[in-house]
């Protein structure tokens, strides 16, 4: 240390303690001197704290992180992910967008946060993203008269693919057709005795109503319906987008969508339903179906707002239209028409067994094996719509 005065030689042996004393006072006091010039050191930057800490989120879902510094929002941050592509994605303004697809026992990711100071340190969150519970893939039934003219619509008219007819059923008691559309199924069921028709405006009665299909070749298939007996779908243009509403020989409604006007539109089923807030618990609570944007187009349910969800590769659409109307009766052969959707569950079974009975939904069928491969439940939801969960057996019935 260099003083800037010179310091009394009072060390000597034999020298008064007290001049020691003062002799350390003096040396203190040039030291603090010497001292004064130095510039103080620069603080360590504020900790990073990253907002929320941990989350849980379904494939192909997505949430906004925030990063704070003493309680404010911390401005410059980098974010980034530790992992690799499979982890997702995030954005500079660090929104995180879960995989679409992840390993059966789910995905943990970390979340990194940092300063652009130089030697801030990092932060992390955490986010476990879950498989979905429902499948990618879906089956819709309907319950038609006459096996032959469905057939005529759905694989002649519209292009289906033609699955042939399900094993299991005694033909006495029920005949089952299977259509490919997309990645769903329509189940086409044939009873022996009549049954009550539905047939009617959309806005005629609660539950499942319509399906939506988009198809390439909008206008061939248009022709296609008509020359083929039914009747002839009315095309409409609304935004840009072009769609019909084509009619099978029962009176079910198809709406067909030119997928030129419409990209990246799927298969969709349309549910009319009274309460446009239940339906909207049932759907983001209870199942926890991610809730997708408006779309451009016609709406081919007149009056009332429409809500859109995903539900594995599907989309289902809730309208909810001016005036009372009747629910869909509790029961899969109370009459014809689009009667219960089956979502397979290869995981998270009992996870939705337990929301629905605790929401108080009612049940339709309780959990219980069907055959040695399958157990399934049903219950019903907004409208009156008949929802089927079909997972692994069980080891007991659970009801």
């Amino acid at each position: 240390m260099k003083y800037l005065h010179p310091v009394p030689r009072l060390w000597m042996r034999g020298a008064d303690p007290r001049q020691r004393g003062a002799a350390l006072l003096i040396v203190a006091a040039v030291a603090g001197m010497g001292c004064a010039d130095r510039s103080p050191s620069a603080p360590s930057p504020a900790p990073l704290v990253v907002v929320p800490a941990h989350v849980s989120l379904a494939t192909g879902q997505t949430q906004q992180f925030r990063a704070e510094s003493a309680g404010a929002n911390a401005p410059s941050v980098r974010w980034r992910l530790d992992g690799d592509a499979a982890s997702g994605t995030i954005s500079a303004t660090g929104l995180y967008t879960a995989p679409s697809t992840v390993p059966a026992g789910g995905l943990q990711v970390r979340v990194l946060a940092e300063r652009s100071d130089a030697g801030a340190p990092l932060s992390a969150a955490g986010v476990s993203v879950t498989p979905p519970a429902v499948g990618e893939e879906l089956a819709l039934s309907v319950i038609m008269s006459d096996s032959v003219r469905a057939r005529a619509f759905y694989v002649g008219a519209l292009g289906f693919i033609d699955g042939g007819a399900a094993a299991g059923f005694p033909t006495s008691v029920l005949r089952m057709f299977l259509y490919r559309v997309g990645s769903a199924t329509l189940k086409v069921r044939v009873y022996p005795r009549p049954l009550p028709s539905q047939n009617g405006a959309l806005t005629a009665a609660n539950g499942i109503r319509f399906i939506s299909v988009p198809v390439m070749a909008f206008d061939s298939v248009v022709a296609r319906v008509a020359a083929a007996g039914f009747a002839a779908p009315v095309v409409r243009t609304e935004e840009g987008v072009r769609t019909a509403l084509a009619t099978d020989s029962d009176g079910n409604v198809v709406e067909l969508i030119d997928a030129t006007t419409a990209a990246g539109r799927g298969l969709e089923i349309g549910i009319v339903a009274p309460d446009s807030v239940a339906a909207r618990q049932f759907y983001t609570e209870t199942m926890q179906f991610p809730r997708m944007p408006a779309i451009r187009g016609p709406a081919p349910v007149p009056g009332g707002a429409e809500q859109r969800y995903r539900a594995g590769r599907t989309i289902l659409r809730i309208f909810t239209p001016v005036g009372a109307r009747p629910n869909g009766p509790n029961s899969v052969d109370a009459q014809q028409g689009f009667r219960y959707i089956t979502f397979t569950t290869p995981s998270g079974m009992e996870a939705i067994h337990t929301r629905l009975r605790g929401a108080g939904v009612p049940f339709v069928s309780p959990w219980n094996n069907f055959g040695t491969s399958a157990s399934l439940f049903m219950v019903s939801g907004p409208g009156g719509a008949i929802h089927e969960f079909v997972g692994p057996p069980l080891a007991r019935a659970t009801g």
